[in-house]
């Protein structure tokens, strides 16, 4: 009696589960619609015109706000670059002052021993 009942509802289920499928696959599908409306010629140029237009400012302000951007990175460079030639001044002066101060001592170093040879020479003349 079980297994009749197990069959019966096997075959219940089978059916209502076609029934489903089959009803189930004629329903209508959902369709997004267009909307349509009827342009004529004087508004088809109106709209153009407005879509040109739009797109003139949308590039102008592109071009703007990249020149804004390009003179910001132009000045930052421009400020590096005075840095740069800042330190390497610095740096050039400061070498240049090493050899001078190397160079004057040097040059003092001779002259105070030319000085003392020639105190030296005029004390032995004496």
């Amino acid at each position: 009696m079980i297994q009749k009942f197990i069959k019966r509802l096997v075959i219940l289920a089978i059916v209502l589960g076609g029934a489903g499928y089959y009803y189930y696959t004629k329903m209508p599908e959902e369709k997004q619609s267009v909307i349509r409306t009827s342009i004529q010629q004087g508004d088809f140029k109106s709209v153009e015109g407005e879509i040109n237009q739009r797109l003139n400012t949308a590039r102008e302000q592109a071009v703007q706000k990249i020149s804004e951007k390009g003179k910001a990175l132009a000045s930052k460079a421009s400020e590096k670059i005075k840095e740069g030639v800042q330190e390497g001044a610095k740096e050039i002066v400061d070498s240049g002052k090493e050899a001078i101060q190397k160079e004057v001592g040097t040059k003092v170093q001779e002259i105070a021993g030319k000085s003392v040879k020639a105190i030296e020479n005029t004390q032995v003349n004496n």
